[in-house]
């Protein structure tokens, strides 16, 4: 069936048809999303699913084959066994998400750039490379004004943008992200937001052995903004600043001291957008 407006409204009415109500889908990079909002425009509700959390049910299902229609079947299986949230339609939210993936791209142009100029020594390709980079700046620019303007232009989600930026060390660009990629913020338990932004610690324990603990999937976009405002928050916000010191002066590396930190901070944000309220902390 043709992934055109007539062919995915058909796809929808077929599925009425056989009495479906939840359509479970697996995140593709973004490429889903057509037919996500052909399906919610249907009457459907939908999930998007992780691939990496399917593909392990199918592993514990013992199913080693792999074609079309028995992922087809794994996915329904997966979708009617667990929870998670229902996606929405919500063009405005859809138009930040990609400009905040654009600017996210512009960004690793950029030091793309300066990478490559590092190793070059040929004027004429480095002024080339100079033009470049200005034009890729003067651009980010009049993105990041577009997405200012986008949050600005809804009070529920201005208000969000000003809620985590209450917290120090939370910036605006985690804010953006936060808002355009996570829009399950402030309905998820702890443990839900934590393996959403793919910082829940998994076990990895066996009879008598006690393995080191690991995080894995999640929201890539997210865990990389978050890695940021931990880094900072080592100095800048007292509550991450205690948790880092205290992680690192029991003898835990860095990383999984900042690990600590971005979960920590992840759950304190996702308080906020629960309760509407700004951050507030003792000194």
């Amino acid at each position: 069936m043709p992934t055109t407006p007539r062919g995915l409204a058909a796809l929808g009415d077929r599925l009425r048809g056989l009495g479906v109500s939840l359509v479970g889908l697996e995140a593709s990079g973004g490429y889903e999303r057509r037919v996500v909002k052909a399906l919610i425009r249907s009457g459907l509700e939908v999930r998007v699913l992780d691939p990496l959390r399917v593909r392990r049910y199918a592993t514990a299902l013992n199913l080693k084959a792999k074609n079309d229609r028995l992922d087809a079947q794994v996915i329904a299986a997966f979708t009617a066994a667990t929870d998670g949230p229902l996606a929405s339609e919500d063009a405005r939210r859809e138009s930040l998400r990609e400009l905040v993936a654009y600017r996210r791209r512009m960004i690793e142009d950029l030091t793309a750039l300066k990478h490559q100029a590092a190793l070059l020594e040929n004027k004429e390709v480095l002024a080339l490379i100079e033009e470049r980079r200005r034009l890729i700046q003067q651009q980010r620019t009049a993105v990041e004004c577009s997405i200012v303007a986008t949050i600005e232009a809804d009070p529920a989600m201005a208000r969000l943008s000003e809620l985590f930026q209450s917290v120090p060390s939370v910036g605006p660009v985690l804010a953006w992200t936060l808002i355009a990629e996570m829009p399950e913020i402030g309905r998820l338990t702890r443990w839900q937001v934590a393996a959403l932004a793919g910082l829940a610690p998994y076990d990895d324990d066996s009879g008598g052995r006690s393995g080191q603990r690991h995080i894995a999937g999640g929201r890539k976009s997210v865990r990389n903004a978050l890695y940021m405002a931990a880094v900072v928050g080592r100095t800048h916000n007292p509550v991450i600043a205690e948790l880092y010191n205290r992680l690192t002066a029991k003898g835990k590396k860095s990383k999984v001291a900042l690990t600590a930190a971005m979960r920590k901070l992840i759950v304190i944000l996702n308080a906020i957008a629960r309760d509407k309220r700004p951050w507030e902390h003792a000194a």
